[in-house]
């Protein structure tokens, strides 16, 4: 059987020796004995492994265009989608949110400076309770408003939201109790 040396295959192959004893432990082609390969065994080895990385080439390019093809129709999909109005912006929903948080936190807030002063002339436990009842249900169905928050761009100031004009429809602001009133 011809050999060929361990420098020959080298140039032949494009490949150190060191490579070539890997590819051996691979499986390509026998191992060399005395520093000299089986010549068509190894040739046909370095032919397989030079296939498989083409193959492998091929396939990692195939699927890198699959990839970029599925994002490009889910990107579509996505659009298509929020034009439809079946997707709504991230971002947007959570601004909404957090404004919608931030107006019930400050109505919760207000609920006593408004509600104290005319809770303490109220007799019965009963007129308390109708009194707290009505203002809650009138807070609840102010909230229950739909309101666009995303079109204001800037944020009212303390001055300007603390005014009657920002009051909800039919809301009056709550008076301060007078020192009579609270000597009571």
């Amino acid at each position: 059987m011809e050999t060929i040396s361990a420098e020959q295959f080298a140039r032949i192959s494009n490949l150190s020796d060191q490579r070539h004893r890997q590819l051996a432990k691979m499986g390509y082609f026998p191992p060399p004995i005395k520093g000299q390969y089986q010549m068509e065994p190894a040739l046909q080895g370095i032919i397989r492994y030079l296939r498989d990385q083409a193959a492998k080439s091929e396939n990692t390019l195939e699927q890198e265009k699959l990839k970029k093809l599925t994002a490009e129709r889910q990107l579509a999909e996505l659009l298509l989608a929020t034009k439809r109005g079946e997707a709504l912006d991230a971002a947007a929903v959570f601004k909404t949110w957090e404004n919608m948080l931030v107006t019930f936190r400050q109505k919760l807030l207000a609920m006593p400076a408004q509600l104290s002063p005319r809770v303490a002339f109220l007799k019965t436990q009963d007129e308390v309770e109708t009194a707290l009842e009505r203002e809650v249900n009138d807070y609840l169905i102010d909230l229950s408003k739909p309101q666009n928050y995303a079109e204001q761009d800037e944020e009212p100031s303390e001055a300007e939201g603390d005014g009657p004009e920002n009051l909800p429809k039919g809301r009056k602001p709550a008076s301060k109790p007078t020192k009579a009133a609270t000597k009571n």
